[in-house]
């Protein structure tokens, strides 16, 4: 898109997450199941339920305090 000219952006979208189902299966993870409809992402709803980031991001803010 940016090659374009274009903006990324995203959409306010609600998506019903079913079965959902959380373990812990070590002492350090985690054990996550769950059905979406067609067309739903399972990264976008782990994005929304977790703290997550872009690792490059981490990566370049690691190197940044390190300097």
């Amino acid at each position: 898109l940016a090659a374009q000219g274009m903006e990324s952006a995203r959409r306010a979208l609600r998506v019903r997450v079913v079965d959902l189902r959380v373990e812990q299966s070590a002492a350090d993870g985690w054990w996550l199941e769950f059905s979406l409809p067609s067309g739903a992402y399972a990264t976008m709803v782990l994005r929304e339920m977790f703290d997550i980031v872009d690792g490059s991001q981490v990566f370049a803010e690691r190197e940044s305090a390190a300097q």
